[in-house]
């Protein structure tokens, strides 16, 4: 399979965060993934790091974007990568916003969920002016031990290229060779990678002003909230309503192909019994005319002669075949022939055999002499 790119979901976890800010901007350590002993190890969605190929391809960390897909305007909580399709070959993320770039990739040891691992993790410098309703949402998910999930995202060398992969690719275990790092997202989906996360956010917190921004903030929030709620309430109800009109019209599309498949279904078995049917007919057609070849070529015959063969017409009768007619035939003939033979030794010389009842042997009238008879032909 070739692959151009490919997106690999890690869970990041936040450590620290500090209240001070560095030019209007904060430095976030990520864990961009873990790297493993061999590809028999691998992430969920069945990629499998090598250290060598790490150590190798790192160098495009430095300048990556970090980003993010947000669904509404307050910009705070990511959803995914924003990826909005392939345009020439290329993957595009429209839907994305860069929220500050990567620095000082390195591979190291780090501590995940009380486990040592071997990861690469790098720097990201987050521009907290322009978004900090999310650096305020990863402030809280640290407050509150909670997990915040990521995703790498790497392409062929060159963009138009594909990945190349040790041993080629394959679904589970397959150890990307050749390849860029081109941006990481910070998303809210179920992620790939359970090792990856996010370090460190430059500094500590000041636990002082920490608890007294807090207070602050939690009291502007709650004005802030309610004058939210009132001016975008109409917004709301009506997006919730278009959605809501869209998830009944895809129940409605999907009900509506549901009863085409049962129907198609339906017609798919009718048809089956019957071609069974006419099948069925078929053969036993065959057999009968079969069976009627026979009954015509024996038809001349009498009950008597056709004595004989009685068994084997019956057993023909049962199962026809069409290579034991001429067998059967030929068998009357035989025995029509010996009997003949065995009335003119009884009889004696010059005896005239009389037919009583005209049959295809009506034109045997008289023998003169046994010597006369050369061989069964001379019957007929």
């Amino acid at each position: 399979m070739i692959q151009n790119h490919e997106l690999f979901s890690t869970p990041p976890v936040l450590c620290e965060i500090s209240s001070k800010k560095k030019n209007g901007r904060r430095t976030a350590k990520f864990v961009l993934h873990e790297i493993f002993d061999s590809a028999e190890n691998y992430q969920d969605n069945g990629i499998s790091w090598k250290k060598e190929y790490t150590e190798k391809n790192m160098y495009s960390v430095i300048g990556m974007s970090l980003k993010a897909e947000f669904l509404d305007n307050e910009r705070n909580i990511p959803f995914g990568h924003g990826m909005t399709g392939i345009e020439d070959g290329k993957p595009r993320f429209k839907d994305a916003v860069v929220l500050g770039s990567f620095k000082n990739p390195k591979i190291e040891n780090v501590i995940i969920n009380e486990k040592s691992i071997l990861a690469l993790t790098a720097e990201a410098d987050i521009d907290e002016l322009t978004y900090p309703n999310f650096v305020k949402w990863m402030e809280d998910k640290f407050l509150n031990n909670e997990v915040i999930t990521g995703s790498v995202e790497i392409f062929g060398s060159e963009i138009e290229n594909p990945i190349i992969y040790e041993n080629e690719y394959k679904d589970k275990g397959r150890v990307p060779m050749d390849y860029i790092y081109g941006g990481y997202a910070v998303i809210s989906i179920e992620p790939a990678d359970k090792s990856a996360v996010v370090l460190e956010l430059n500094g500590k917190i000041d636990e002082e002003d920490l608890k007294m921004d807090k207070e602050f903030e939690i009291a502007f929030q709650n004005i802030e909230g309610k004058i939210s709620e009132i001016s975008n309430l109409e917004t709301k109800i009506a997006e919730i309503t278009t959605l809501n009109e869209k998830i009944t019209e895809l129940n409605n599309t999907i009900e509506a192909l549901k009863t085409q498949v049962t129907e198609k279904d339906n017609s798919i078995v009718e048809l089956n019994e019957k071609i069974n049917t006419l099948n069925t007919k078929l053969v036993e057609a065959e057999k009968q005319s079969i069976i009627n070849e026979l009954n015509e070529q024996i038809k001349n015959f009498s009950d008597e002669q056709k004595e004989c063969v009685k068994e084997k017409i019956a057993a023909f009768n049962t199962s026809p075949d069409k290579s034991e007619i001429n067998s059967i035939v030929n068998e009357i003939y035989m025995n029509i022939g010996k009997n003949a033979l065995e009335s003119k030794s009884n009889s004696g010389p010059e005896t005239e055999i009389n037919q009583k009842e005209k049959d295809i042997y009506g034109d045997i009238m008289e023998i003169s002499k046994k010597s006369d008879l050369k061989n069964y032909s001379d019957l007929f």
